[in-house]
């Protein structure tokens, strides 16, 4: 018989791991059956359920050809099996260098430019820490410039004036 805690929770050779969570107290008694009779129960040693960290399965950055005005998205799956609540530790890398962003989101307009490599590393945890997940690279593609403000000249043409455009305002490019 298993108890779990003190209560029965078992009749089996087997407890099955779904049904205990850490920090129970998990103890076996058996009784011996030759055939005939029936020996005194023995009681095991008290076990206590240890913690088991979180372990991630995938980091993924979001989008993964990104231009300099967006936010990269880090996507991450992860199990505990103790079921505990998952806290996360994000660090980010721009062309190798440590970012001070620590959140799920990295944004292009602030911290990074054209052709910078970015990858995020994650930390799972519960009460304890699990491995540390390193996601996918992208690199920051070229955002083609905005349009420039344009001026006709003359104003309101006729067949005979040779039309001239100018730039009246350049485009700003974010690259």
């Amino acid at each position: 018989r298993w108890f779990v805690d003190g209560s029965l929770a078992g009749r089996t050779e087997r407890l099955d791991g779904d049904t205990i969570r850490r920090g129970q107290q998990i103890q076996l008694e058996v009784t011996l059956f030759d055939g005939k009779s029936t020996s005194e129960p023995y009681l095991s040693n008290i076990l206590t359920v240890a913690n088991t960290p979180p372990v991630i399965s995938d980091v993924t950055i979001d989008p993964t050809d990104p231009a300099t005005e967006d936010e990269l998205v880090a996507t991450v799956k992860a199990r505990d099996v103790d079921r505990d609540p998952i806290t996360y530790t994000y660090e980010w890398y721009v062309g190798g260098v440590k970012s001070s962003e620590t959140s799920e989101i990295l944004d292009g307009i602030t911290d990074f430019d054209k052709g910078d490599s970015v990858y995020v590393t994650v930390t799972a945890s519960d009460t304890e820490d699990g491995a540390p997940v390193n996601s996918n690279t992208v690199v920051v593609v070229n955002t083609p410039p905005e349009a420039p403000e344009l001026v006709f000249t003359p104003a309101e043409p006729t067949s005979e004036d040779d039309l001239v455009c100018e730039v009246d305002a350049q485009a700003p490019d974010l690259d």
